[in-house]
């Protein structure tokens, strides 16, 4: 088996395993309102819309305080397939649209921390973090 084969193999193994489904989106550009003199917000771009996993890998928890109250931000990683996902990099929010077996997994939204990729991945593993 070449090398190529073996991780197209390792491929279709991995994206078996992503039974949940997400939505990743990036920020449109903004469009200038000459009446009120202010840039308005574009609405969200979808850059990926399809199947995930979300995988806990070391979790991570880190307290802080934003403003009056004390928050945790919590660090996952969501698995993605290798085509169709090269769009998706840091800043970009992804929200969970459905998970076979963990409900409490829909509508949690995480901020994508970083890119991952290279020449022999089975999956993108994409560092994300959640402030709850």
């Amino acid at each position: 088996m070449s090398a190529e084969s073996a991780t197209l193999a390792g491929r279709a193994a991995a994206e078996a395993q992503m039974r949940d489904r997400c939505i990743v989106t990036g920020a449109a550009a903004s469009v200038w309102d000459e009446d009120a003199g202010t840039y308005t917000p574009g609405a969200p771009v979808v850059v990926y819309d399809g199947p995930c996993k979300l995988q806990t890998r070391n979790v991570i928890v880190n307290e802080a305080d934003a403003g009056d109250r004390e928050v945790a931000v919590v660090r996952w990683e969501v698995h993605l397939p290798v085509f169709g996902s090269e769009a998706v990099t840091k800043g970009h929010v992804v929200t969970m649209t459905a998970c076979a077996l963990d409900a409490a997994v829909v509508g949690q939204v995480l901020t994508v921390q970083g890119p991952h990729f290279g020449s022999a991945k089975t999956a993108r593993r994409i560092p994300v973090e959640a402030v709850v």
